[in-house]
C-alpha cells in the first residue's frame, strides 16, 4: 500500500479516516497542528513545517481534511480563515507537486449559493459567506493541479467523537437531558454518513481519481427533521424539539437555504452508495 498523509488528522473526519484506513492496510502520517495523540506536528499554516515534513516522508498520497470550518468564526476572522483554508492550501498542492504525491481536498456545500438543490459538480459555485469563499479559493489552488481530486460534502453526521458532536449526537444529548432543542426548519441539506464519507475517500484513494466529486446523504432534509426523525427513532420527547427559521438565531455568517447534493457521478465512478438516514441511526446508535 502507498503511503498517505493526512491533514487535521485529530479532527471529526481525519482522525476516522486514518483510522479506517490504516485497518485496510495503508501506511498513514497522521499530522496535526500541536502533535498530540496519535499525530505529528505539521502546522499546515505554516509554510516551512508544510515543506519539512512533505520532503521527510514523501508521502504517495496526501489528503487534505484540516481546515477552519466554522462559518461564523471565518466571518469575524477573516485573515486566519484565508490563510487556512486558501493560502495554506495552495502551499501544500506545490509541496506535493514538488514531490508528484497525489493530492485530495474535502471541500463544503457551502461553495454556492443556496439558490438550488440536488447540485452537480456541473453548477458553478458562488459562496454567500466568507468560509465558502475561502474553500472556493481552495479548490481552485488544488484544480491548478492536474494530479488531484476535490471531494466536496454536506454537514457530516456520526458518533460523538472526543466531545465534538454532530446534529444527531447533540438532539440525543440534548433531548435525554430534557432540554428544549431549537432546530432550524427553513434550510434544506442531504446529510451525510460519516462511514459512507470515509467509504468515498477510501474509493477516490484507491482509484486515484480525479477532478471533482460530491459525496453525501441521497435524501433531503432539513435540520428539524433530522433532529425529529433522530428523537423519534430513539423514543425521546419530539416536543422538546422546536422547528424556527434562519433568522432565529442572528448567525453572522449567512447560510445557503438549499445545498443538497446529486452525487451520481459517486455512483457511476466510484461505486460509491450511500446509507438511507434510517439506516445510519441504527448503526450510529
Amino acid at each position: 500500500m502507498k503511503t498517505s498523509l493526512i491533514t487535521g488528522a485529530n479532527g471529526y473526519i481525519g482522525k476516522q479516516l486514518a483510522g479506517q484506513l490504516a485497518t485496510k492496510g495503508h501506511t498513514i502520517i497522521a499530522t496535526s497542528r500541536n502533535g498530540l495523540g496519535h499525530t505529528i506536528k505539521m502546522d499546515f499554516t505554516n509554510e516551512a513545517e508544510i515543506k519539512n515534513v512533505l520532503f521527510r516522508f514523501k508521502p504517495a498520497i496526501i489528503i487534505h481534511c484540516g481546515a477552519k470550518g466554522k462559518p461564523d468564526e471565518c466571518e469575524l476572522n477573516k485573515e486566519a480563515a484565508l490563510l487556512a483554508n486558501a493560502t495554506a492550501t495552495g502551499w501544500l498542492v506545490q509541496n506535493a507537486a514538488a514531490i508528484k504525491a497525489y493530492f485530495i481536498y474535502l471541500s463544503t456545500d457551502f461553495v454556492f449559493d443556496g439558490s438550488k438543490a440536488w447540485l452537480t459538480e456541473a453548477d458553478k459555485p458562488n459562496p454567500v459567506n466568507y468560509y465558502g469563499f475561502t474553500k472556493l479559493l481552495g479548490e481552485q489552488a488544488v484544480l491548478s493541479y492536474s494530479n488531484s481530486c476535490i471531494i466536496r460534502t454536506v454537514l457530516v453526521y456520526g458518533k460523538s467523537m472526543d466531545g465534538r458532536e454532530n446534529l444527531v449526537s447533540l438532539t440525543k444529548k440534548k433531548l435525554e437531558a430534557g432540554e428544549a432543542f431549537k432546530v432550524v426548519n427553513d434550510q434544506v441539506r442531504t446529510p451525510t454518513y460519516l462511514i459512507d464519507l470515509l467509504n468515498g475517500i477510501e474509493a477516490v484513494v484507491n482509484k486515484e481519481a480525479k477532478g471533482l466529486f460530491h459525496i453525501s446523504g441521497c435524501e433531503m432534509f432539513t435540520p428539524y427533521e433530522i433532529a425529529l426523525e433522530t428523537a423519534t427513532f430513539l423514543g425521546l420527547d419530539t416536543s422538546l424539539l422546536i422547528p424556527v427559521t434562519k433568522d432565529t438565531f442572528k448567525e453572522i455568517a449567512q447560510r445557503p437555504l438549499f445545498s443538497g447534493f446529486n452525487c451520481q457521478k459517486a455512483f457511476d465512478e466510484l461505486g460509491y452508495k450511500p446509507t438511507p438516514f434510517r439506516s445510519a441511526l441504527k448503526k450510529i446508535f
